[in-house]
């Protein structure tokens, strides 16, 4: 029997039960659509997830932290227990981390809180400022996409501003920003430079308006960074930190202030190793000098950890899902063995073999499955897309700006249309064995 001949009657015993055929097709169209997004949707964003920490030189570095508790990925869940007397994070323990072989540059940062908010000008967007003041001698070793790294000592304020903000204002061309001013909004009581606190004779209402007034203060654009993890950052110079921290008070004998950096130390270091092979020995060196270490590599184990239970969850529901519609296509097959029981006994007569017989109902599933597992893909292709610029624009929200999931690959695709189909053929052999079994009356 030629193969045209097995296709034709293949294809002549599913139009016999259309109604049937098509509610079999509809489920195996539906679980395969449900595989290929689930299973793409886990892939592409784990792959977009890890491609975005490992950008510039993320995996060889480590972030140093004053707590000696804090160790482990970026985004470590393990319960952490406060240290009262732990050491402050200094001048001269930026001296020592440089000191620890493999250590490229240590480079002392501080979150700048008092800035609350910043708006660039010829724009009318405005964003929350994250902001951090760092040393300019380590960072400028790091390449810019645009201007040039801040000097320290210099007074004027000066910026270098996160990729990640231009790709939120629509900017293309990175150049297009430096030189160009931006306007920061502090938090409200904010006693920092450029403030005009309160006199000591001021009243109780002068001094409550001024716990509710907010300061503006203004810097040049002087630097883009390159798209990496940390492209939604502003950095300023430690010196303008300093000034920022510094609240000040007006009191009979004249103006003082406290400079909270010096106080309190810097809130974290971070420390660039000659290679990533280096980093799991120098965060040992630090964590042995009592300081807590962060890395990246860690952050990406606990992501591909993650991943792989998402992917077992993930996958089982889909398999779950095709073996329902596997099981359909059985009731669909069966019941077309039972109505066609005379005509298979005729063929039998006529000379047609066990195998033969067999073959037209496996033929039967082959076709319910590649029409519907193809169907399925084809939803399951834009249902996935549709989900990934959601699920950008959250991440995006959250702060990985650089994040920009890729197209389904088309592996998956294929993989779901042939999973889906061997499952059909499979589901097809107890309804082709019954009716090659058929006895001639």
């Amino acid at each position: 029997m030629k193969i045209t001949e097995y296709l034709g009657t293949a294809l002549r015993d599913i139009a016999t039960q259309p109604l049937r055929c098509l509610l079999t097709v509809s489920a195996v169209t539906l679980s395969s659509a449900l595989l290929v997004t689930l299973v793409s949707v886990g892939i592409t964003t784990r792959g977009a997830i890890v491609g975005h920490f490992t950008q510039g030189d993320s995996l060889s570095s480590v972030i140093v932290s004053a707590n000696s508790a804090v160790s482990g990925g970026l985004f470590s869940s393990s319960v952490q227990q406060t240290q009262e007397n732990a050491e402050k994070l200094t001048d001269e323990t930026v001296t020592k981390l440089r000191a620890i072989p493999h250590v490229t540059s240590a480079s002392p940062q501080v979150s700048v809180w008092e800035l609350k908010s910043f708006q660039l000008d010829g724009s009318s967007s405005s964003f929350v400022a994250t902001a951090i003041a760092t040393s300019q001698d380590s960072l400028s070793t790091q390449p810019l996409a645009a201007g040039t790294w801040f000097d320290n000592t210099s007074s004027e304020p000066r910026v270098v501003l996160g990729n990640g903000y231009l790709r939120a204002l629509g900017i293309a061309n990175p150049d297009e920003v430096i030189g160009k001013q931006l306007t920061f909004t502090t938090v409200a009581g904010y006693r920092g430079i450029g403030a005009d606190i309160p006199s000591w004779q001021a009243n109780a209402d002068e001094r409550r308006a001024f716990e509710q007034q907010k300061t503006t203060l203004r810097a040049t654009v002087v630097g883009v960074t390159q798209p990496s993890v940390t492209d939604s950052r502003i950095y300023l110079p430690m010196q303008w930190g300093h000034q920022i921290q510094s609240p000040r008070a007006s009191t009979p004998s004249g103006e003082t202030s406290v400079d909270n950096i010096d106080k309190n130390g810097y809130t974290s270091v971070v420390v660039k190793t000659n290679s990533q092979e280096s980093v799991s020995s120098v965060a040992t060196a630090i964590n042995d000098l009592g300081f807590g270490t962060a890395t990246y590599q860690k952050q990406i184990e606990q992501i591909n950890q993650l991943s792989i239970v998402m992917w077992l969850i993930l996958g089982a529901v889909a398999l779950i899902s095709l073996i329902s519609a596997s099981l359909g296509i059985v009731n669909t097959l069966l019941m077309s063995v039972s109505e066609q029981k005379k005509t298979i006994q005729i063929w039998r007569a006529a000379g047609a073999s066990r195998g033969l017989i067999a073959r037209l109902y496996i033929l039967q599933a082959f076709l319910l499955g590649l029409v519907g597992a193809s169907i399925g893909a084809g939803i399951g292709y834009v249902a996935c897309g549709l989900l990934n610029t959601r699920i950008e624009k959250v991440l995006n929200a959250q702060g990985l700006t650089s994040l920009q999931l890729p197209d389904v690959p088309i592996w998956i695709i294929l993989g779901g249309i042939g999973l889906s189909v061997l499952l059909a053929m499979l589901a097809a052999a107890y309804p082709a064995r019954v009716a090659a079994r058929s006895i001639v009356d």
